[in-house]
Protein backbone atom coordinates (compact mmCIF):
# COMPACT_ATOMS: atom_id res chain seq x y z
CA UNK A 1 0.00 0.00 0.00
CA UNK A 2 0.95 3.52 -0.75
CA UNK A 3 2.44 5.38 2.58
CA UNK A 4 0.71 8.58 3.57
CA UNK A 5 1.66 11.80 5.99
CA UNK A 6 -1.22 12.96 7.95
CA UNK A 7 -1.81 16.59 7.24
CA UNK A 8 -0.72 17.29 3.73
CA UNK A 9 -3.26 17.87 0.74
CA UNK A 10 -1.68 16.07 -1.40
CA UNK A 11 0.23 12.61 -0.96
CA UNK A 12 1.52 11.75 -4.02
CA UNK A 13 1.77 12.88 -7.69
CA UNK A 14 2.55 10.02 -10.57
CA UNK A 15 4.31 10.96 -13.95
CA UNK A 16 3.06 8.64 -16.80
CA UNK A 17 3.51 8.23 -20.51
CA UNK A 18 3.54 6.00 -23.71
CA UNK A 19 6.43 5.12 -25.60
CA UNK A 20 5.95 3.10 -29.10
CA UNK A 21 8.82 0.81 -28.03
CA UNK A 22 8.05 0.43 -23.99
CA UNK A 23 4.52 0.82 -23.60
CA UNK A 24 2.90 2.10 -21.17
CA UNK A 25 5.61 3.22 -18.27
CA UNK A 26 5.53 5.59 -15.02
CA UNK A 27 8.48 8.48 -15.51
CA UNK A 28 8.04 9.66 -11.81
CA UNK A 29 6.35 9.50 -8.82
CA UNK A 30 6.78 11.81 -5.82
CA UNK A 31 8.14 12.44 -3.49
CA UNK A 32 8.48 8.67 -2.93
CA UNK A 33 7.41 5.37 -4.63
CA UNK A 34 4.23 4.59 -3.62
CA UNK A 35 4.71 0.87 -3.23
CA UNK A 36 1.61 0.60 -5.89
CA UNK A 37 3.14 -1.90 -9.13
CA UNK A 38 3.95 0.38 -11.85
CA UNK A 39 2.33 -1.89 -14.50
CA UNK A 40 -1.04 -1.26 -13.03
CA UNK A 41 -0.35 2.49 -12.34
CA UNK A 42 0.70 3.17 -15.83
CA UNK A 43 -2.85 1.11 -16.99
CA UNK A 44 -4.89 3.05 -15.19
CA UNK A 45 -3.25 6.21 -15.83
CA UNK A 46 -2.84 5.88 -19.62
CA UNK A 47 -6.32 4.40 -20.14
CA UNK A 48 -7.43 2.32 -23.22
CA UNK A 49 -7.85 3.70 -26.98
CA UNK A 50 -6.56 7.59 -25.03
CA UNK A 51 -4.62 7.91 -28.59
CA UNK A 52 -7.35 8.56 -30.10
CA UNK A 53 -8.38 11.93 -28.26
CA UNK A 54 -6.90 15.21 -27.55
CA UNK A 55 -7.15 15.04 -23.49
CA UNK A 56 -9.25 13.01 -21.36
CA UNK A 57 -9.88 12.56 -17.39
CA UNK A 58 -10.36 10.07 -14.95
CA UNK A 59 -10.26 8.84 -11.21
CA UNK A 60 -9.21 5.70 -9.63
CA UNK A 61 -8.68 4.49 -6.11
CA UNK A 62 -5.89 3.25 -3.92
CA UNK A 63 -5.32 1.91 -0.55
CA UNK A 64 -8.72 0.26 -0.80
CA UNK A 65 -9.89 -0.91 2.73
CA UNK A 66 -10.78 -4.32 3.61
CA UNK A 67 -15.01 -5.25 4.64
CA UNK A 68 -14.90 -7.92 6.53
CA UNK A 69 -18.54 -9.02 7.58
CA UNK A 70 -19.90 -9.76 10.97
CA UNK A 71 -19.29 -13.39 11.24
CA UNK A 72 -20.53 -15.57 13.81
CA UNK A 73 -19.34 -19.13 14.94
CA UNK A 74 -21.66 -21.85 14.40
CA UNK A 75 -21.32 -23.23 18.20
CA UNK A 76 -20.47 -20.92 21.49
CA UNK A 77 -18.11 -21.83 23.67
CA UNK A 78 -18.19 -22.94 27.25
CA UNK A 79 -22.24 -23.17 26.48
CA UNK A 80 -23.56 -26.55 26.58
CA UNK A 81 -26.52 -26.26 24.27
CA UNK A 82 -25.99 -27.16 20.99
CA UNK A 83 -27.52 -24.97 18.41
CA UNK A 84 -30.19 -26.77 17.41
CA UNK A 85 -32.28 -26.98 13.75
CA UNK A 86 -35.85 -24.80 13.76
CA UNK A 87 -36.48 -21.78 15.48
CA UNK A 88 -33.96 -20.37 18.11
CA UNK A 89 -35.41 -18.75 21.79
CA UNK A 90 -36.55 -15.46 20.61
CA UNK A 91 -35.15 -12.06 22.91
CA UNK A 92 -36.30 -8.70 22.63
CA UNK A 93 -33.99 -5.75 22.52
CA UNK A 94 -36.52 -4.39 25.16
CA UNK A 95 -36.03 -5.81 28.62
CA UNK A 96 -37.01 -5.03 32.16
CA UNK A 97 -35.14 -2.89 34.78
CA UNK A 98 -34.48 -5.79 36.48
CA UNK A 99 -32.16 -7.11 34.62
CA UNK A 100 -28.47 -8.15 35.62
CA UNK A 101 -26.64 -4.53 35.71
CA UNK A 102 -23.48 -4.68 32.69
CA UNK A 103 -19.97 -3.75 34.62
CA UNK A 104 -16.65 -2.55 33.16
CA UNK A 105 -13.44 -4.90 33.91
CA UNK A 106 -10.65 -2.50 35.10
CA UNK A 107 -7.85 -2.52 32.39
CA UNK A 108 -4.14 -2.23 31.80
CA UNK A 109 -1.86 0.23 29.74
CA UNK A 110 -1.02 -3.25 27.69
CA UNK A 111 -4.57 -4.24 27.42
CA UNK A 112 -7.74 -3.22 25.55
CA UNK A 113 -10.43 -2.44 27.94
CA UNK A 114 -13.53 -5.02 27.99
CA UNK A 115 -17.65 -4.33 28.93
CA UNK A 116 -20.21 -6.44 29.77
CA UNK A 117 -23.06 -6.66 28.18
CA UNK A 118 -25.53 -8.25 26.27
CA UNK A 119 -25.58 -8.63 22.33
CA UNK A 120 -28.33 -9.15 19.88
CA UNK A 121 -28.34 -10.49 16.40
CA UNK A 122 -31.35 -9.11 13.77
CA UNK A 123 -31.36 -11.29 10.59
CA UNK A 124 -33.30 -10.31 7.67
CA UNK A 125 -33.93 -13.84 6.35
CA UNK A 126 -35.44 -14.15 9.86
CA UNK A 127 -37.08 -10.91 10.63
CA UNK A 128 -39.83 -12.21 12.10
CA UNK A 129 -38.43 -13.61 14.86
CA UNK A 130 -36.95 -10.07 15.98
CA UNK A 131 -34.07 -9.40 17.57
CA UNK A 132 -32.30 -12.39 19.64
CA UNK A 133 -29.61 -13.43 22.04
CA UNK A 134 -26.69 -14.36 20.51
CA UNK A 135 -25.71 -17.42 22.71
CA UNK A 136 -28.52 -19.92 22.88
CA UNK A 137 -28.86 -19.19 26.95
CA UNK A 138 -29.52 -15.54 27.88
CA UNK A 139 -25.84 -14.30 29.22
CA UNK A 140 -23.66 -11.55 29.98
CA UNK A 141 -21.12 -11.22 27.60
CA UNK A 142 -17.40 -9.80 27.46
CA UNK A 143 -16.69 -7.41 24.40
CA UNK A 144 -13.35 -5.85 24.18
CA UNK A 145 -13.13 -2.55 22.49
CA UNK A 146 -9.64 -3.92 20.41
CA UNK A 147 -9.51 -3.86 16.53
CA UNK A 148 -11.12 -5.78 15.70
CA UNK A 149 -13.64 -6.29 18.84
CA UNK A 150 -14.05 -9.25 20.27
CA UNK A 151 -16.93 -10.87 22.18
CA UNK A 152 -16.40 -13.74 24.64
CA UNK A 153 -18.87 -16.08 27.41
CA UNK A 154 -17.99 -15.46 30.68
CA UNK A 155 -16.83 -19.43 30.61
CA UNK A 156 -14.56 -19.36 27.62
CA UNK A 157 -12.12 -15.62 27.74
CA UNK A 158 -9.88 -16.63 25.94
CA UNK A 159 -11.79 -18.28 22.34
CA UNK A 160 -13.98 -15.22 20.61
CA UNK A 161 -17.48 -16.03 20.05
CA UNK A 162 -17.53 -13.10 17.49
CA UNK A 163 -15.00 -10.96 15.92
CA UNK A 164 -16.10 -7.60 14.28
CA UNK A 165 -13.17 -6.51 11.80
CA UNK A 166 -12.56 -2.64 10.71
CA UNK A 167 -15.51 -1.85 8.08
CA UNK A 168 -15.53 1.17 6.22
CA UNK A 169 -19.50 0.02 5.68
CA UNK A 170 -19.84 -0.25 9.00
CA UNK A 171 -23.40 2.06 10.58
CA UNK A 172 -24.24 2.33 14.18
CA UNK A 173 -27.04 4.09 16.17
CA UNK A 174 -29.05 4.60 18.64
CA UNK A 175 -31.99 2.28 18.72
CA UNK A 176 -32.94 3.31 22.28
CA UNK A 177 -31.71 4.92 24.97
CA UNK A 178 -29.00 2.34 26.01
CA UNK A 179 -29.28 0.06 22.81
CA UNK A 180 -27.07 0.21 19.77
CA UNK A 181 -27.93 -1.51 16.57
CA UNK A 182 -24.71 -1.75 13.90
CA UNK A 183 -24.76 -3.20 10.37
CA UNK A 184 -23.00 -3.29 7.48
CA UNK A 185 -23.97 -4.34 3.97
CA UNK A 186 -24.70 -8.28 4.96
CA UNK A 187 -28.06 -8.61 6.10
CA UNK A 188 -27.04 -9.50 9.41
CA UNK A 189 -27.21 -6.69 11.97
CA UNK A 190 -26.07 -6.21 15.76
CA UNK A 191 -27.31 -5.18 19.02
CA UNK A 192 -25.94 -4.21 22.16
CA UNK A 193 -27.78 -3.71 25.39
CA UNK A 194 -26.73 -1.82 28.53
CA UNK A 195 -28.56 -0.95 31.65
CA UNK A 196 -29.56 3.00 31.72
CA UNK A 197 -26.95 3.88 34.55
CA UNK A 198 -23.98 2.91 32.06
CA UNK A 199 -24.30 5.40 29.64
CA UNK A 200 -20.77 6.10 29.69
CA UNK A 201 -20.21 2.77 28.32
CA UNK A 202 -22.54 3.24 25.82
CA UNK A 203 -21.14 6.45 24.53
CA UNK A 204 -17.13 4.73 24.76
CA UNK A 205 -19.10 2.40 22.19
CA UNK A 206 -20.45 4.27 19.98
CA UNK A 207 -17.29 6.25 19.86
CA UNK A 208 -15.04 2.78 18.89
CA UNK A 209 -17.93 1.53 16.32
CA UNK A 210 -17.53 5.29 14.56
CA UNK A 211 -13.76 5.04 14.49
CA UNK A 212 -14.06 1.54 13.14
CA UNK A 213 -15.92 2.52 9.93
CA UNK A 214 -13.10 5.11 9.08
CA UNK A 215 -12.13 4.92 5.68
CA UNK A 216 -8.40 4.60 7.31
CA UNK A 217 -7.43 0.72 6.86
CA UNK A 218 -4.02 1.44 8.82
CA UNK A 219 -2.38 4.80 10.13
CA UNK A 220 0.18 5.70 7.51
CA UNK A 221 -2.07 3.80 4.65
CA UNK A 222 -5.34 6.12 4.18
CA UNK A 223 -7.69 5.80 1.64
CA UNK A 224 -6.32 7.59 -1.65
CA UNK A 225 -8.69 9.40 -3.94
CA UNK A 226 -6.74 10.13 -7.33
CA UNK A 227 -7.42 12.28 -10.26
CA UNK A 228 -6.02 11.92 -13.51
CA UNK A 229 -5.29 13.63 -16.73
CA UNK A 230 -3.85 12.01 -19.90
CA UNK A 231 -3.09 14.39 -23.14
CA UNK A 232 -1.90 13.40 -26.86
CA UNK A 233 0.17 16.06 -28.36
CA UNK A 234 0.80 15.69 -31.94
CA UNK A 235 4.15 15.92 -32.52
CA UNK A 236 5.83 14.63 -36.13
CA UNK A 237 9.09 14.19 -35.00
CA UNK A 238 8.48 11.12 -32.93
CA UNK A 239 7.06 8.01 -34.16
CA UNK A 240 3.39 7.57 -34.66
CA UNK A 241 3.06 11.27 -34.93
CA UNK A 242 2.14 11.89 -31.26
CA UNK A 243 3.35 12.24 -27.38
CA UNK A 244 0.70 10.66 -24.61
CA UNK A 245 1.56 11.90 -21.19
CA UNK A 246 -0.62 11.56 -17.82
CA UNK A 247 -0.23 13.44 -14.36
CA UNK A 248 -2.42 12.04 -11.82
CA UNK A 249 -2.93 13.52 -7.95
CA UNK A 250 -3.50 11.26 -5.01
CA UNK A 251 -5.27 13.12 -1.79
CA UNK A 252 -6.33 11.46 1.03
CA UNK A 253 -9.57 14.50 0.42
CA UNK A 254 -12.52 13.35 -1.35
CA UNK A 255 -12.64 17.14 -2.97
CA UNK A 256 -9.75 16.23 -5.85
CA UNK A 257 -11.81 18.36 -8.51
CA UNK A 258 -10.27 21.37 -7.34
CA UNK A 259 -6.77 19.99 -8.60
CA UNK A 260 -8.11 19.96 -11.95
CA UNK A 261 -6.35 23.74 -13.68
CA UNK A 262 -3.51 22.77 -11.63
CA UNK A 263 -2.96 19.36 -13.40
CA UNK A 264 -3.31 21.35 -16.42
CA UNK A 265 -0.91 23.66 -15.98
CA UNK A 266 1.68 21.63 -15.13
CA UNK A 267 1.02 18.58 -17.61
CA UNK A 268 1.56 21.85 -20.35
CA UNK A 269 4.56 22.52 -18.44
CA UNK A 270 6.25 19.23 -18.43
CA UNK A 271 5.22 18.74 -22.36
CA UNK A 272 7.39 22.20 -23.14
CA UNK A 273 9.90 21.45 -20.90
CA UNK A 274 10.23 17.59 -20.14
CA UNK A 275 11.53 18.47 -16.82
CA UNK A 276 10.33 16.50 -13.62
CA UNK A 277 11.83 18.87 -11.41
CA UNK A 278 8.22 21.09 -12.09
CA UNK A 279 6.11 18.18 -10.31
CA UNK A 280 8.36 18.85 -6.99
CA UNK A 281 6.93 22.36 -7.92
CA UNK A 282 3.51 21.25 -8.17
CA UNK A 283 3.66 19.48 -4.73
CA UNK A 284 5.05 21.63 -2.73
CA UNK A 285 2.50 24.44 -4.15
CA UNK A 286 -0.18 22.56 -3.13
CA UNK A 287 0.67 21.38 0.45
CA UNK A 288 1.25 25.37 1.02
CA UNK A 289 -2.24 25.80 0.95
CA UNK A 290 -3.11 26.27 4.82
CA UNK A 291 -6.65 24.75 5.43
CA UNK A 292 -6.24 25.13 8.62
CA UNK A 293 -9.29 27.43 9.02
CA UNK A 294 -11.46 24.90 6.99
CA UNK A 295 -14.57 24.36 8.81
CA UNK A 296 -14.72 20.68 10.19
CA UNK A 297 -18.30 19.75 9.45
CA UNK A 298 -20.38 16.94 10.69
CA UNK A 299 -22.96 14.86 8.52
CA UNK A 300 -25.72 16.23 10.10
CA UNK A 301 -24.41 20.00 9.34
CA UNK A 302 -23.28 18.96 6.11
CA UNK A 303 -26.97 17.79 4.92
CA UNK A 304 -28.67 21.25 6.51
CA UNK A 305 -26.38 23.38 4.78
CA UNK A 306 -26.90 21.70 1.16
CA UNK A 307 -30.43 22.05 1.58
CA UNK A 308 -30.34 25.49 2.66
CA UNK A 309 -31.44 28.18 -0.18
CA UNK A 310 -30.73 31.32 1.05
CA UNK A 311 -28.75 33.78 -0.51
CA UNK A 312 -26.44 34.35 2.94
CA UNK A 313 -24.97 31.03 2.83
CA UNK A 314 -24.67 30.02 -0.62
CA UNK A 315 -21.37 31.01 0.05
CA UNK A 316 -20.61 29.11 3.00
CA UNK A 317 -21.12 26.62 1.26
CA UNK A 318 -17.47 26.72 -0.14
CA UNK A 319 -13.89 27.40 1.26
CA UNK A 320 -12.53 30.03 -0.52
CA UNK A 321 -8.45 30.14 -0.11
CA UNK A 322 -5.44 30.54 -2.64
CA UNK A 323 -1.96 29.39 -3.95
CA UNK A 324 0.84 30.65 -5.50
CA UNK A 325 1.21 28.20 -8.49
CA UNK A 326 4.16 28.09 -10.44
CA UNK A 327 3.10 28.66 -14.26
CA UNK A 328 6.94 29.08 -15.97
CA UNK A 329 10.54 29.24 -14.40
CA UNK A 330 10.96 31.49 -11.67
CA UNK A 331 7.34 32.88 -11.98
CA UNK A 332 4.50 32.13 -9.63
CA UNK A 333 0.63 33.66 -10.07
CA UNK A 334 -2.04 33.41 -7.19
CA UNK A 335 -4.63 30.79 -8.13
CA UNK A 336 -8.42 30.94 -6.31
CA UNK A 337 -9.21 27.54 -4.66
CA UNK A 338 -12.81 26.98 -3.76
CA UNK A 339 -13.34 23.69 -1.70
CA UNK A 340 -16.98 22.20 -1.50
CA UNK A 341 -17.82 22.28 2.17
CA UNK A 342 -21.48 20.04 1.88
CA UNK A 343 -19.90 17.23 0.02
CA UNK A 344 -19.69 13.24 1.41
CA UNK A 345 -16.49 11.24 1.01
CA UNK A 346 -18.33 9.16 -1.31
CA UNK A 347 -18.99 11.97 -3.59
CA UNK A 348 -16.14 12.21 -5.38
CA UNK A 349 -15.36 15.20 -8.14
CA UNK A 350 -17.86 17.51 -9.19
CA UNK A 351 -20.65 14.27 -10.62
CA UNK A 352 -24.00 15.17 -11.04
CA UNK A 353 -27.07 12.84 -11.54
CA UNK A 354 -28.06 14.77 -14.33
CA UNK A 355 -25.13 13.08 -16.32
CA UNK A 356 -26.87 9.88 -15.47
CA UNK A 357 -30.18 10.33 -16.17
CA UNK A 358 -29.54 12.59 -19.74
CA UNK A 359 -28.27 9.27 -20.87
CA UNK A 360 -30.41 6.30 -19.55
CA UNK A 361 -33.16 8.15 -18.66
CA UNK A 362 -35.92 5.71 -17.33
CA UNK A 363 -32.94 2.66 -16.86
CA UNK A 364 -31.07 5.08 -14.39
CA UNK A 365 -33.82 3.72 -11.43
CA UNK A 366 -32.41 -0.28 -12.75
CA UNK A 367 -28.89 1.24 -11.46
CA UNK A 368 -30.74 3.16 -8.57
CA UNK A 369 -31.89 -0.42 -7.36
CA UNK A 370 -28.68 -2.37 -8.70
CA UNK A 371 -26.87 -0.25 -6.43
CA UNK A 372 -28.75 -0.60 -3.21
CA UNK A 373 -29.40 -4.49 -3.82
CA UNK A 374 -25.38 -4.76 -4.14
CA UNK A 375 -25.83 -6.07 -7.92
CA UNK A 376 -22.31 -5.92 -9.65
CA UNK A 377 -22.75 -3.41 -12.12
CA UNK A 378 -20.92 -2.65 -15.12
CA UNK A 379 -20.18 0.48 -17.10
CA UNK A 380 -19.25 -1.03 -20.68
CA UNK A 381 -18.12 1.98 -22.87
CA UNK A 382 -17.54 1.79 -26.43
CA UNK A 383 -14.48 3.49 -28.53
CA UNK A 384 -15.48 4.51 -31.66
CA UNK A 385 -15.17 1.89 -34.34
CA UNK A 386 -17.22 3.56 -37.28
CA UNK A 387 -15.76 4.44 -40.11
CA UNK A 388 -17.77 8.33 -40.52
CA UNK A 389 -15.42 10.46 -38.37
CA UNK A 390 -18.91 12.35 -37.33
CA UNK A 391 -20.95 9.31 -36.32
CA UNK A 392 -17.71 8.23 -34.73
CA UNK A 393 -17.19 10.91 -32.80
CA UNK A 394 -21.36 10.88 -31.88
CA UNK A 395 -21.01 7.24 -30.62
CA UNK A 396 -17.94 7.40 -28.87
CA UNK A 397 -17.51 6.41 -24.94
CA UNK A 398 -14.11 7.55 -23.14
CA UNK A 399 -12.68 6.59 -20.07
CA UNK A 400 -13.73 10.12 -18.51
CA UNK A 401 -17.44 9.48 -19.43
CA UNK A 402 -17.64 5.70 -17.88
CA UNK A 403 -16.09 7.47 -14.75
CA UNK A 404 -18.31 10.33 -14.97
CA UNK A 405 -21.43 7.98 -14.99
CA UNK A 406 -19.84 5.66 -11.74
CA UNK A 407 -19.16 8.31 -9.93
CA UNK A 408 -22.69 9.92 -10.42
CA UNK A 409 -24.08 6.77 -9.69
CA UNK A 410 -22.92 6.91 -6.30
CA UNK A 411 -24.13 10.33 -5.85
CA UNK A 412 -27.88 8.74 -5.98
CA UNK A 413 -27.10 6.76 -2.79
CA UNK A 414 -24.83 8.58 -1.21
CA UNK A 415 -25.70 10.66 1.32
CA UNK A 416 -27.14 8.59 3.28
CA UNK A 417 -25.30 5.27 2.91
CA UNK A 418 -21.98 5.24 3.10
CA UNK A 419 -18.94 3.60 2.15
CA UNK A 420 -19.69 2.68 -1.60
CA UNK A 421 -16.41 4.37 -2.88
CA UNK A 422 -14.39 1.91 -1.43
CA UNK A 423 -16.40 -0.95 -3.88
CA UNK A 424 -15.92 1.74 -7.01
CA UNK A 425 -14.06 1.06 -9.73
CA UNK A 426 -14.61 4.61 -11.66
CA UNK A 427 -11.79 3.08 -14.31
CA UNK A 428 -10.11 -0.27 -14.93
CA UNK A 429 -9.13 -2.71 -17.50
CA UNK A 430 -8.15 -5.70 -18.44
CA UNK A 431 -4.64 -5.32 -16.21
CA UNK A 432 -6.27 -4.69 -12.99
CA UNK A 433 -9.22 -6.95 -12.57
CA UNK A 434 -8.87 -7.18 -8.93
CA UNK A 435 -12.33 -5.84 -8.81
CA UNK A 436 -13.84 -9.08 -9.26
CA UNK A 437 -13.39 -10.14 -6.01
CA UNK A 438 -15.17 -6.63 -4.33
CA UNK A 439 -18.55 -7.64 -3.43
CA UNK A 440 -21.00 -5.56 -5.14
CA UNK A 441 -18.55 -3.32 -7.07
CA UNK A 442 -19.22 -0.51 -9.57
CA UNK A 443 -16.68 -0.61 -12.50
CA UNK A 444 -16.31 1.31 -15.13
CA UNK A 445 -14.52 0.10 -18.20
CA UNK A 446 -13.45 0.75 -22.04
CA UNK A 447 -12.32 -2.01 -23.56
CA UNK A 448 -15.24 -4.60 -25.41
CA UNK A 449 -13.49 -7.66 -24.30
CA UNK A 450 -15.64 -7.03 -21.28
CA UNK A 451 -18.57 -7.76 -23.30
CA UNK A 452 -16.79 -10.87 -24.89
CA UNK A 453 -16.16 -12.51 -22.01
CA UNK A 454 -19.03 -11.51 -19.74
CA UNK A 455 -17.68 -14.69 -16.92
CA UNK A 456 -14.75 -12.24 -16.13
CA UNK A 457 -17.59 -9.87 -14.61
CA UNK A 458 -19.60 -12.92 -13.24
CA UNK A 459 -16.91 -16.06 -12.47
CA UNK A 460 -20.36 -17.76 -13.50
CA UNK A 461 -22.96 -17.20 -16.02
CA UNK A 462 -25.96 -17.84 -13.66
CA UNK A 463 -28.83 -15.56 -13.65
CA UNK A 464 -29.70 -15.72 -10.10
CA UNK A 465 -31.31 -12.53 -8.78
CA UNK A 466 -28.00 -12.35 -6.06
CA UNK A 467 -25.33 -12.50 -9.14
CA UNK A 468 -27.32 -10.48 -11.70
CA UNK A 469 -24.68 -7.88 -13.61
CA UNK A 470 -26.11 -5.26 -15.26
CA UNK A 471 -23.66 -4.28 -18.85
CA UNK A 472 -24.62 -0.79 -19.50
CA UNK A 473 -23.18 -0.43 -22.71
CA UNK A 474 -22.51 3.38 -23.36
CA UNK A 475 -21.69 5.03 -26.31
CA UNK A 476 -23.05 2.45 -29.22
CA UNK A 477 -25.56 2.55 -31.74
CA UNK A 478 -28.43 0.22 -31.13
CA UNK A 479 -30.25 -1.30 -33.68
CA UNK A 480 -34.42 -1.45 -33.36
CA UNK A 481 -36.53 -3.47 -34.92
CA UNK A 482 -38.15 -0.83 -36.54
CA UNK A 483 -34.74 -0.90 -38.87
CA UNK A 484 -33.80 2.89 -37.44
CA UNK A 485 -30.64 3.35 -35.58
CA UNK A 486 -30.99 4.97 -32.11
CA UNK A 487 -28.23 6.20 -29.82
CA UNK A 488 -29.67 5.04 -26.38
CA UNK A 489 -28.05 3.31 -23.76
CA UNK A 490 -28.30 -0.67 -23.22
CA UNK A 491 -29.01 -2.22 -20.25
CA UNK A 492 -28.51 -5.75 -20.20
CA UNK A 493 -29.05 -8.36 -17.74
CA UNK A 494 -26.51 -10.79 -18.24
Amino acid sequence: MAKTVAGRNVDFIILAEFDILTGSSIRCQYPQLTSIDEGILSELMLPDGCHKRKDDWTVFFLNRPGADKLKLRDSVPGDSTKKKKGKPEQASATTSSTSPTPTTEPTSPQQPKVVEGFVYRFQQEAAHLGWRMITQTPQRLKIQLSVPVRIFTAADPTTPLLEIARNPLLHVEMLEECFIGLHDSSTTALGFRFDKDRKDVVKELVSHFTTMASPEPVIGQAFLYCLNRVTTLLDDSVKRGAKVKALAICSTHHYIDVFRPFIVLTLDRFFACNDVGIIAELFDALNAIDLSQMPKLTDHQRLTLRHTQSTNTQATKKFATSIMMPIAANLTKKMPVYIPLTQFPDEVGDYQLTTLFRKFGRQTMTIFNALLLEKRIVFLGFNAGNKDASAAAADACTAGDVCAYVLAALCMVCPPLKGLASRAFPYTNLCFLDFLNVPGYVAGVTNPMFEEHPEWCAFSVRCDRRHLIFFLQVGRTVQHTDGQSHGEPQVNRL
